[in-house]
């Protein structure tokens, strides 16, 4: 199976919402796994162009661990801005077109 960012989350969220973090075996590396996917802002998965929605699924799940200052906040401030639109909302990347699953 491939590394997720967005089932990443999913899994940490859920763990954290049943008092469960605790039962999460390799934390160091998935938050060095999460951390890896910051290009400015983060890519979901290894490889890929970095993404708004994926910026929030990592940035989020690295919060939920405690480990929000392994995050560049500056790189990620700028990326996200430069996905705003001129017409509101936010797109998937810089230069694209708005839409609700990114808004």
């Amino acid at each position: 199976a491939e590394s997720h960012g967005g089932c990443s989350y999913c899994a940490v969220a859920a763990l954290s919402c049943m008092g469960r973090l605790d039962a999460l075996k390799g934390r160091e590396d998935l938050v060095m796994w999460l951390g890896q996917r910051q290009v400015g802002g983060f890519q979901g998965r290894i490889g890929k162009d970095p993404d708004s929605c994926y910026s929030w699924w990592i940035g989020s799940s690295l919060q939920i661990l405690g480990a929000h200052e392994v995050v560049n906040q500056e790189a990620c401030v700028e990326f996200i801005r430069s996905c705003q639109t001129r017409y509101g909302g936010f797109s998937k990347i810089p230069g694209g077109s708005p839409d609700p699953l990114h808004a």
